[in-house]
């Protein structure tokens, strides 16, 4: 029988005032970022319709409800329990971090687990398996629509070599994940990788190749979700994905590469919304470009504040506060 999953520990006064004035400072930055992005969408002409908001919408809060399942099954694989709705609750409050500083999400995560008895090196260890998926769909994306895209922007084109080095990342998660595990903990050792992951990383986990393949499977569905989003913005501004499809897809890989490379560039903004651009407006035109990839970073904004909301109200009447007691994993 497995142990049941760990209820939340009570928080001080001094962090109960904390946890209010960092959330009120995200709750700004998301008002900050959801009038500059209405606005980019406005300056473009408008949302390009109720049918492909809805489906973006729709699509997005998938995303996050599978990101959700991806984050609490790495949880499980170390031993530690978590039920759904807490992993949903720390997912999406975390999330929203990203506004502050792109990569924070992982860290944050990390730090909020710990509340749950989530013990830091199961934390950090999480965090680390979802870092490298992270940074690993978009280069491969890159990578495989190439040809459709190179000559609109050549000066790109050496982007899409990092997406060997994912690719054989994840076929060796699916065949070995105690070898991948092995790659994290080298990683784990720089600087600001140890930063981001707030927690030391386990060593002596063993990972059988079909969790590796679910973990695969779960993130990649994710990010099928967030491209079929964008692609319905490229369809109602007038593009046709029978002959730009891919190059569409390489347009949005490109710019959750270059966005992920602006680490210390809020959520990427601007450098992602730049070449997401560059490569579609050749084929639809600047204007309407400049409306798809605001309309997408407005959508990802919208779905996961109303998913973040959904949450809370769910969970809230949930959460029954108990003894601080320190947890074994």
């Amino acid at each position: 029988m497995s142990a049941p999953a760990p209820e939340p520990t009570r928080r001080s006064a001094v962090g109960r005032l904390l946890g209010w004035v960092v959330g009120l400072a995200i709750l700004a930055l998301a008002v900050v970022a959801f009038r500059g992005r209405w606005e980019d969408v406005a300056a473009g002409g408008g949302l390009p319709g109720v049918a492909p908001v809805a489906l973006a919408l729709v699509a997005n809060v998938g995303g996050n409800v599978l990101m959700v399942a991806a984050w609490r099954y790495a949880v499980g694989l170390t031993g530690t329990p978590l039920g759904f709705g807490a992993a949903a609750r720390i997912w999406s409050a975390s999330q929203l971090t990203r506004l502050a500083f792109a990569p924070a999400p992982v860290g944050a995560r990390a730090a909020m687990a710990r509340r749950y008895g989530i013990t830091p090196i199961v934390a950090g260890t999480t965090a680390a398996i979802e870092l490298a998926w992270a940074v690993s769909i978009g280069p491969m994306l890159l990578l495989f629509t190439l040809p459709w895209w190179e000559d609109a922007a050549p000066g790109y084109s050496w982007l899409a070599l990092l997406g060997l080095v994912p690719l054989a990342v994840i076929l060796t998660s699916v065949v070995s994940p105690a070898t991948v595990l092995r790659w994290i903990q080298a990683s784990a050792r720089l600087p600001l990788v140890r930063r981001l992951l707030s927690g030391p990383i386990a060593t002596d986990l063993d990972i059988e190749p079909s969790a590796g393949a679910r973990l695969a499977v779960l993130y990649l569905a994710n990010a099928a979700l967030r491209v079929g989003a964008y692609l319905a913005f490229v369809v109602a501004a007038g593009g046709d994905l029978s002959e730009m499809g891919l190059r569409a897809v390489g347009a949005f890989a490109l710019g959750q590469v270059v966005g992920n490379l602006a680490v210390l560039v809020p959520a990427g903004i601007g450098p992602r919304e730049g070449a997401t651009a560059l490569l579609l407006a050749p084929a639809i035109g600047g204007g309407p470009a400049l409306v798809v990839v605001a309309a997408t970073r407005l959508a990802e904004l919208v779905a996961e504040l109303a998913f973040a909301g959904a949450v809370r109200v769910v969970r809230s009447g949930a959460d029954r506060e108990v003894d601080p007691t320190p947890r074994e994993s």
